[in-house]
């Protein structure tokens, strides 16, 4: 109240930013805000902004302090209600005949080791071949727009060491590559796929070796390993545990799971209590993993597709596993994903921001692509169709399936690669965030 503003701008500004923290919901720090122009300063103006709005962007898995060149609170609103994205281009510079393998293969995996993108394997021609099995090291320079892209030649180790695979995991693709840490150690943990040759889930873990060099490993693995599938999804869900689901086996759509310890390097299939929508599996599905604040999180699966004898079933539905504090896996119950519908397609391109997942493209029926960009708003259930940004019509990239969508920062994501069953080659882009200038109102 007015007599009780006197005594408030008493206390120190360190003090006014404690109390602003304080502040349960981001319309009670505009209020604040609106009180007086000191509170004004220092909630939405000053350096101390980040401290008043740094609880309210955690919750919202902002991760990190890149705050996209901007204000707290206009970071906030923009990641609160995401609606507008932005396409970019890039101009590719690889060693010549690399740049056509790139732009055209499909069914390849990548992640973010540390501070480096990797991508591995892939096939050309979609299920006609040939498969590939070279690592590539990717890096952008976001002030050129240039995408560097070089093969990695693995290390061979010393003589004698029994864990180490001295060829690599050999060409494949459909196959997961997921990031994780052993002993505080960056590694990647390459899974399954097709390739020349039956190929199990025998896990290759992949070490960085120095500069620009890395190392394969092929570990002594204890449990009942899953049966061969490619287009599955591997999630890294906290404790060094690899969630591993769904994908496709011999001729049919896997319906089971199996959790891949990378600290013990062990197999097991815990329980997940509950029942999933999509009861007949998925293969080429999204699989995002949303932390929770303070441990345990939701593991999503988006769409894809179910294949048996009867042919493929295309998924739009949305399938949640809950990850307890303590390790419990359960099938979300939440009646409020039964109206979460997406597009009947399998191998799109997934990305996250914040709690907003972004859905792109993929094939449909027919081998039709979509065009589609779509916004899943975690937090409230909802799915909405993005609005984009461009700078020229040709910024626009062609809807595809395969392609590999890779995590540049948080407010943004590299795309590149993929199939549209004609031989199209596809120019990389970027996909990030386009902030809301307003930040009146809350």
């Amino acid at each position: 109240t007015n007599r009780n503003m006197p005594s408030l701008l008493d206390l120190s500004e360190d003090l006014l930013v404690a109390v602003a923290v304080q502040a349960c919901t981001a319309r009670d720090r505009y209020v604040l805000a609106a009180t007086c122009k000191v509170l004004y300063r220092l909630i939405i103006v000053d350096t101390t902004s980040a401290a008043v709005w740094a609880p309210l962007l955690r919750a919202l898995n902002w991760i990190g302090d890149e705050m996209l060149g901007t204000t707290p609170p206009m970071l906030y609103r923009t990641l609160s209600k995401l609606r507008r994205l932005r396409w970019s281009p890039l101009e590719l510079d690889a060693p010549e005949g690399l740049a056509r393998t790139l732009m055209c293969r499909s069914g390849a995996a990548g992640c973010r080791l540390g501070a480096e993108l990797l991508m591995f394997g892939g096939t050309l021609n979609g299920n006609i071949g040939p498969v590939l099995g070279d690592l590539l090291l990717l890096s952008l320079d976001d002030v050129s727009a240039v995408l560097t892209v070089r093969p990695v030649q693995h290390t061979r180790s010393e003589e004698g060491s029994p864990m180490v695979d001295q060829e690599g995991p050999g060409a494949r693709r459909g196959h997961s590559l997921t990031a994780t840490c052993i002993d505080a150690t960056h590694v990647a943990v390459l899974l399954g796929g097709w390739g020349h040759t039956d190929i199990g889930m025998q896990p290759y873990l992949l070490y960085r070796a120095g500069e620009g060099r890395y190392l394969w490993q092929r570990p002594h693995v204890a449990g009942t390993e899953p049966s061969g599938r490619a287009f599955h999804s591997t999630n890294a869900i906290g404790n060094g545990q690899l969630l591993v689901y769904g994908g496709l086996g011999r001729g049919c759509c896997c319906r089971d799971h199996a959790v891949l310890d990378a600290r013990t390097m062990s197999w097991s299939a815990p329980k997940i209590s509950g029942r999933p929508r999509c009861v007949s599996g998925r293969a080429g599905h999204g699989a995002i993993f949303l932390p929770g604040a303070h441990g345990g999180g939701e593991l999503l699966f988006l769409s894809g597709a179910s294949r048996s004898a009867d042919g493929d079933k295309h998924q739009v539905t949305v399938d949640v596993i809950e990850v307890g504090v303590d390790g419990a896996l359960q099938w979300s119950a939440d009646t409020a994903w039964n109206s979460v519908k997406l597009p009947a397609v399998r191998t799109a391109a997934y990305a996250v921001f914040a709690r907003t997942v972004v859905t792109w493209s993929g094939i449909g029926h027919h081998f039709q692509p979509e065009p589609s960009l779509r916004l899943l708003d975690v937090a409230h259930r909802r799915v909405h169709t993005a609005e984009c940004v461009v700078e020229t019509a040709l910024d626009m990239p062609a809807p595809r399936g395969g392609s590999e969508c890779l995590q540049l920062r948080p407010g943004a994501v590299l795309l590149l690669a993929g199939s549209d069953h004609e031989g199209t080659c596809f120019p990389p882009r970027v996909l990030q965030v386009e902030l809301d200038s307003r930040v009146e109102g809350g």
